[in-house]
């Protein structure tokens, strides 16, 4: 089966986002440990605590990115996620039933946009979704869908 499109996360606007709030954290955390000497342990020690998180929410979302794919072959979009236990759904373009496109206010800044797609043997709201891809690939991958499963 010959893989037409093959797709992953975009997460550089998550990642802008996080070194934002850290360097705005750093700045904010000199600016206080220098109006108030007397606490400047106690807000390096809370900056570095926030840092931390931020830094680990930016290695989350580049595991996410390396660890998710979305594929569009001839017969089947296939969404795979995981490092050691691998989760796949697959929904034959055929029973594609309802397709969605959301775009967020960051999504239109940074190019990126998010696909769902249901299916006649779905039971949750969507059966698949395809998160933060870029704009530009998402939107063949939608007319190639279109045409093929028949949807206008």
């Amino acid at each position: 089966m010959e893989v037409l499109f093959s797709l992953k996360p975009h997460v550089l606007h998550f990642i802008a986002i996080d070194v934002f709030f850290a360097v705005a954290v750093a700045i904010a955390v000199l600016i206080f440990a220098s109006v108030y000497p007397i606490y400047a342990l106690y807000a390096l020690a809370a900056g570095a605590g926030v840092l931390v998180i931020l830094g680990l929410l930016i290695v989350l979302q580049v595991v996410r990115s390396k660890f998710t794919t979305y594929e569009v072959t001839e017969t089947d979009l296939v969404w795979r996620k995981g490092i050691f236990a691998i989760d796949e759904r697959v929904i034959p373009i055929h029973e594609i039933t309802n397709m969605k496109i959301d775009r967020s206010i960051i999504g239109l800044l940074f190019g990126v946009a998010n696909l769902y797609v249901d299916s006649a043997s779905a039971n949750v709201d969507y059966e698949i979704v395809l998160t933060d891809i870029d704009a530009a690939q998402l939107k063949q991958v939608v007319e190639y869908l279109r045409k093929i499963s028949g949807h206008s």
